[in-house]
C-alpha cells in the first residue's frame, strides 16, 4: 500500500501511515534517526503534532510514549499520552505540549 512510514513525518494530511491494526497487540514502535551529530533542542520544539487519519476511527492512537536519545541507546521519556480522545474531525492537527 501507500501507507509507509515515511508519511509519519511529511507534514501532509493527505498521506498516512498504518501500524496494521492490532498487529502485535495494538502496539508499534517507531524510530526516527536523525542521523550523528543532528539533535533537537527540546527547549525550543517543546510541542509535536499529529493528525488523524481519514478514516478508521479505532486505529486513532489513545495512548503512547515519546522517547529521544543522543545516542540510539539511552532513552529519556519525553511525553506520554493515557487514555487521549479520539477526534471525531479526520485529518485534524492535534497539538502536545511536552511535560
Amino acid at each position: 500500500t501507500n501507507e509507509l512510514i515515511t508519511n509519519l513525518i511529511d507534514n501532509n494530511t493527505s498521506t498516512k501511515y498504518c501500524a496494521g491494526g492490532m498487529a502485535n497487540n495494538g502496539k508499534c514502535t517507531i524510530v526516527i534517526d536523525l542521523g550523528s551529530g543532528n539533535t533537537i533542542d527540546l527547549a525550543t520544539y517543546n510541542k509535536y503534532t499529529y493528525a488523524s487519519a481519514n478514516d478508521q476511527p479505532d486505529r486513532d492512537p489513545v495512548k503512547w510514549k515519546l522517547y529521544a536519545s543522543k545516542d540510539g541507546t539511552n532513552y529519556t521519556l519525553v511525553d506520554s499520552m493515557v487514555n487521549k480522545n479520539v477526534t471525531t474531525e479526520r485529518k485534524t492537527y492535534n497539538s502536545y505540549l511536552q511535560h
